[in-house]
């Protein structure tokens, strides 16, 4: 997938999220970024960017590489996810020493399973204060029908 046929593919997410959705939607075209979030303040962002010869795709602060460089991380599945994250559940489960968040761990609610997406880490916490865990689910930015967006 080239740059241009990247920022084809992503004009036309642009397009059906703007008529469809009220979250804060960035697309940086110089850096070949896009970005998705969410209208609540305590809910993650989605994002997608094109660098390097590759895909990366993330929530927050965790994100995945897609390139055709690499056997099954093909630029397709890079968009696919991309779309699985617009529209799927997501849940995030918060660990906190005392009432700092040291751990997040990411999953994607899929229709048969939950499927990890990724783990942010801080390595300097307090380990000392009580540890406790919460969970917070994510509704989807926008239904699939609503999408109807095949890569």
């Amino acid at each position: 997938m080239t740059k241009s046929q990247y920022i084809q593919e992503l004009k036309k997410i642009e397009h059906i999220l703007k008529s469809k959705s009220t979250n804060s939607i960035t697309w940086n075209e110089s850096e070949y970024w896009f970005h998705v979030e969410s209208n609540k303040s305590h809910e993650n962002y989605i994002w997608i960017q094109y660098e390097f010869d590759e895909i990366r795709v993330g929530v927050g602060p965790v994100y995945e590489y897609f390139s055709d460089k690499y056997e099954g991380r093909e630029y397709i599945k890079g968009l696919k996810r991309f779309i699985q994250l617009l529209t799927n559940p997501l849940n995030m489960i918060f660990h906190y020493r005392g009432d700092f968040n040291y751990r997040t761990e990411y999953y994607l609610n899929g229709k048969n399973k939950d499927e990890l997406i990724g783990i942010s880490i801080k390595w300097l916490y307090p380990f000392w204060k009580k540890k406790t865990i919460k969970s917070q689910i994510q509704n989807p930015i926008i239904s699939e029908a609503e999408l109807n967006y095949v890569p």
